[in-house]
Order: C-alpha cells, then structure tokens, then sequence
C-alpha cells in the first residue's frame, strides 16, 4: 500500500498519529538495559522462527564486477535495456545490491525493457572486495569508491535510488556530479548528521566500542546481521534470503567486513562535515530538480511512529523542498517488504525520455 503526499500533509499526519498514539513507557524505561534485553530476546525468538520457512526462488541476476583505479574490486547488477534510462541503487548498512534484487527484476526483466538498473556493492559489503581488515572504510571513503564507479561506468542521465547509508553516501556522489544525474529518489535515510537521536548514540557505541578488535563479535557477526535485518522486514526472509545477507561475513573476508560495516557508524563524526556538504550541494546544485521520497512508515529508525523519524523526514524536506513524498506500509528495509510498489513509483517519477 502506497500512498502521495505533499511535504506539509506527510508532516502533519505524522504528527498527528504521533500524537494520538499510547505510549504506555516513558522514553527512560524503554532504554532501560533490561527492557532493551527483553526486546532483543523478542526479536531473537521472532526470527528464528523463521528459519524454518522454505527456500524461495530468488531472481537470476548476473554478479558482475569492475575493478576501480585504486585496485579494490566493486560486484554489481546490470539488468536491462543497455540502452535504456539508467537507475543506480545505492544500499546501506549492513546490505548489499542484493536488496535491490526484486526492483531490478521487476524494472529490468530483460533487453526490451525501458530501464537499464545497476544496482552496486559498496567496497567491503557482500561479493566486492574489502581492504586493510575494513579499517579503510567509512562514509567519506565510500562515496569516493562510488564516485569512482560512476565515472568508470560513464553514466550520465540517471536516476539515483537510495537508501539507508547509502542516503548520504549515494546522495553526495551524485550531487557532486549533478551535471550525470537526472533525478534523485531517497528511501528511509538520514541525509543530516543526527546529534542526539538513537542513530547518533549507535555513531557514539560504535566510535567507542569497536575501536578494538572485538573476536566474538567478528564470530558470531553473519547471525547478528541476518536478525537485525529481519527484525527491520516485515516480510518473512526465507533461509536462502537471509543466507545472501549472512554469507559475506563468513570465511576469509567476514572480519574484514564486519569492520566495515561498523566503520560508516565509527568514522562518522570524524568525517560529518560530508552532511554539511550534501545541504550546500542541494541548495546550490540541485535545486528544484526532481526528487521524492519513498518512505517505510513501520521504520522504527525512520518512520513516523516516532518523533525522530518525523524529525528526520522533515530536515530530508528542508534540504530538498521540492520532494514529495510517497508513503508505504513498509519497515525499514522496504525493498524486501514492497519491491512491486517501488518499482512501479520509479516508473511514474521517473520518464524514461527525461
């Protein structure tokens, strides 16, 4: 289910059911260490009763890969019409262009298509390659690699699609080559640094914490990932699923990875002057060009079931004012709950002439 609405009706609605909705906890005994015990246990039992479920057919798309200037290796998806408009997806944490799998089957089935979809891999996530153990890694070196992917593969006129990190990741690349991009669709992100929210303390958490090698955490990473990412789905992750998201934390790179990963949190504050970067890059060179949001309103990160996931849609709507945005019955990680409504928005946001 998906719906349009304008920058202001989003607003207030949220507000609106913020308001009406029954908190029954205070913010205080909901972050209390046993609460929070007792919520993991949730999820824990939750998800693993859906290891059961049965394997599922999974789209036939092609790995490809592309060796970038530095050495490092990017695998990526590129489905299509080579001819057709170009989409490029942008995953986040702790994901890869898997998630996109059902999109680019449902735009891109084939050579006839009106669509050309390349949905990449970040370096040191899923099939692409990982430097140094993942201590390379951050924010600002991720939108450097995907600057780079851009250039190789020549794109221009494309339509960017992102998401979590990839948010300000894909976002800053592109508005640093606004002149190749056409229009920008931004699905449940944070694209302004977070100060004292609950993404802002995971930034601290990570900084702190994983500063040092952590062996049990690297052991038992794969597992962590396929709960956190099923406990941000609503749609129930078959055990093939969750083993494409588990699987590049395991063997010989998994450390490497999970370093990684956790390195776009850590290195964040280190490197928060790219936000600031993304809000003059957006006045100056992407005003008024066509951009929406696409947003998972069950999110708890980021939807409108808290304030901070209002506040957060609303600095995404300052930065760009001329976004409207498109709503879902969907969780965090949307392109697993509603690949068939995504796909069909990019085709009414996006022309295929423009």
């Amino acid at each position: 289910m998906m719906r349009f609405l304008s920058s202001q009706s989003f607003s207030d609605r949220a507000r609106s059911q913020h308001a009406q909705a029954q908190h029954t906890r205070s913010a205080q005994s909901l972050s209390s260490p046993l609460n929070g015990f007792r919520l993991l246990l949730l999820l824990l039992l939750i998800t693993g009763s859906y290891s059961v479920q049965a394997w599922t057919q999974i789209p036939d798309l092609q790995d490809r890969y592309l060796t970038l200037p530095d050495g490092q290796t990017m695998h990526y998806y590129d489905e299509g019409n080579p001819d057709g408009k170009p989409l490029l997806m942008v995953h986040g944490y702790p994901t890869s262009a898997f998630l996109y799998r059902n999109i680019v089957a449902d735009l891109c089935p084939d050579e006839t298509s009106e669509y050309r979809c390349i949905a990449m891999t970040h370096i040191g996530f899923g099939k692409s390659s990982c430097p140094d153990e993942g201590y390379d890694v951050g924010p600002v070196y991720a939108v450097s690699q995907l600057e780079a992917f851009i250039l190789a593969m020549d794109l221009t006129d494309f339509a960017t699609v992102v998401h979590d990190w990839g948010g300000p990741i894909g976002t800053l690349a592109s508005l640093r080559h606004s002149e190749r991009v056409s229009h920008l669709v931004i699905l449940n992100t944070m694209l302004t640094f977070p100060e004292k929210d609950l993404v802002g303390r995971i930034m601290d958490f990570a900084e702190e914490w994983f500063s040092t090698q952590r062996t049990l955490i690297e052991w038992s990473y794969d597992g962590l990932v396929g709960t956190g990412i099923q406990a941000l789905t609503n749609h129930h992750l078959t055990r093939k699923e969750r083993a494409e998201y588990e699987d590049p934390f395991n063997g010989e790179l998994g450390a490497c990875r999970a370093h990684a990963g956790v390195n776009l949190f850590a290195k964040a504050h280190s490197e928060e002057g790219m936000f600031a970067e993304i809000a003059d890059r957006a006045a100056t060179d992407w005003a008024n060009k066509p951009t929406v949001l696409f947003w998972g309103l069950d999110d708890p990160l980021f939807g409108n079931r808290t304030q901070k996931g209002i506040d957060i849609h609303e600095r995404i709507e300052a930065l760009f004012p001329q976004a409207g945005t498109v709503v879902f019955d969907a969780n965090h990680f949307m392109q697993e709950d509603q690949p068939e409504g995504i796909a069909a928005e990019i085709r009414n946001f996006v022309p295929v002439d423009g």
